[in-house]
């Protein structure tokens, strides 16, 4: 059955990442029980470049030892059948590390202010505080950089008593050509020179030390008072409309704590949805409000998904010309001097045309336009792999790229599911893998034809690319 199977029993699962799972497990050997693990598991496949990323951190954690940091034990590699797909064995790399009973920081702050609507005390801000800045004063003495500093990275060994330093997957040496340019974990905790792009859209900042311990100081405001010193501010624009209602109530619903403005030219429209989702949100760490084309000035995403809808048979190309009108107007309320860190997203159609256009007409640098592009294809395709083969969702790995609609692409070529081709997969059950890719691509057409438009999924794809951003540690949508 293989070493972990023989000599750990699973009880729950404590987080999962994107490239992999942690485990709480008990290590028993015959009835005699050594202890208890936390043990990440990650899938290799037959990728080289994932097994030396993997190694190159396991190396890392080696050379690390420091009581506020979560301590390495040692790692494996083994064939574990069963993992997506049964009697399919599946190479995965394994790592057996320290387990910390107190939970993350962030399960902390979240029963203390937000559950039990309390706060922590002076000494209990500074003793989490402490343990996190010894730790990272060891983290920097060896020369490495966390690149990833949040409460959820920071776990506590018992309730409230020795903080310690998690999830090093984004980590590098200070020195290392490989610790790039740009931000690399949470929007949320990230310096913002960081975010400093060229023309071309190209980050240019490199990470340092300075950049670990600026999020740090955002950690120490969080503990203090249970919030960032400040909140993103999100104007979503065609806020009457469906796709923006829908795309308000699951932002809501993702409990990110910010502002949400809903914004529209039909003022009684906007005024109904944003007072139908008030009504809705009854637990909620964000504010929903109604407001003005002057809000942009201040805020940090404008969201687009007004325009005109798109007909039952019409091609996204032909609404290209009157769409252009609506974003033009739209683009004319962003003023690149009062607001250059302003970021826009685009989700009207056809979506990739109108954010290459909403760049030009802002003049905003690359890096801060982008569309929602295939991204709920995307999810759409990986859905219809997972029930056709019968597997976890979040194991399968293909993406569509290319221009939403009619020539997107699903890239076979890189489709995995823990690592093995799914384009094999496919064949030994007889599926047309191409087929799964038709299905994708004619799927809006058919909610469409059925309903006159999509919105509640488009929503939630925004909603989470919104909290990926935010948040999530390198998460590929």
């Amino acid at each position: 059955d293989g070493y972990y199977r023989t000599f750990f029993r699973e009880e729950c699962q404590l987080g999962r990442g994107a490239f992999g799972q942690v485990f709480l497990c008990h290590h028993f050997l015959e009835r005699i029980k050594l202890g208890t693990f936390a043990v990440k598991k990650i899938p290799v496949g037959d990728s080289l470049e994932n097994l030396q990323a993997m190694i190159r951190e396991v190396k890392m954690r080696e050379s690390l030892s420091h009581q506020n940091i979560v301590s390495y034990k040692h790692s494996w590699l083994e064939l574990l059948q069963g993992a997506a797909l049964e009697s399919v064995p599946v190479p995965w790399l394994f790592v057996l590390m320290e387990y910390c009973a107190g939970g993350s920081v962030e399960e902390v702050l979240r029963n203390t202010y937000e559950v039990e609507q309390s706060s922590l005390t002076d000494s209990e801000v500074w003793l989490i505080f402490h343990d996190i800045i010894s730790g990272l004063q060891h983290l920097h003495h060896k020369g490495i950089v966390h690149r990833d500093l949040k409460p959820s990275n920071i776990v506590l060994k018992h309730a409230q008593v020795y903080a310690c330093l998690a999830d090093f997957g984004t980590s590098d040496y200070i020195s290392s050509s490989r610790s790039g340019l740009g931000y690399t974990g949470s929007l949320e905790y990230t310096a913002p020179e960081l975010l400093r792009a060229d023309a071309s859209g190209r980050f240019v900042e490199r990470y340092r030390f300075e950049n670990d311990m600026f999020s740090c100081g955002l950690i120490l405001h969080a503990l203090a008072f249970g919030q960032l010193p400040f909140e993103p501010k999100i104007v979503i624009v065609g806020a009457g409309g469906m796709v923006g209602a829908s795309t308000t109530f699951s932002i809501a619903l993702k409990r990110i704590p910010c502002d949400i403005v809903m914004v529209d030219v039909a003022e009684k429209l906007v005024q109904g949805q944003c007072a139908d989702i008030q009504d809705a949100l009854t637990d909620t760490v964000a504010t929903v409000r109604v407001g003005t084309f002057s809000d942009i000035a201040d805020a940090t995403l404008m969201i687009v998904t007004a325009g005109l809808k798109q007909q039952p048979g019409e091609p996204r190309s032909a609404l290209l010309r009157r769409n252009l009108k609506v974003l033009k107007s739209i683009c004319s309320h962003v003023d690149k001097e009062r607001s250059p860190q302003l970021c826009i997203m685009m989700v009207s159609n056809p979506v990739d045309v109108l954010t290459y256009a909403a760049q030009k007409f802002t003049g905003l640098p690359r890096a801060q336009v982008f569309g929602s592009g295939t991204v709920l294809d995307t999810r759409r395709l990986r859905g219809f792999v997972a029930k056709r083969l019968d597997v976890d969702q979040r194991h399968c790995h293909v993406n569509v790229v290319g221009e939403h609609g009619d020539k997107q692409v699903a890239v076979w070529s890189s489709s995995t599911i823990c690592g093995e081709s799914i384009e094999k997969f496919c064949a030994a059950r007889g599926i047309c893998a191409k087929q799964l890719a038709e299905e994708t691509m004619k799927r809006a057409y058919e909610i469409i034809e059925n309903k006159g438009a999509t919105y509640f999924a488009i929503g939630a794809t925004v909603a989470d690319v919104l909290h990926n951003l935010l948040y999530a540690k390198a998460s590929i949508q």
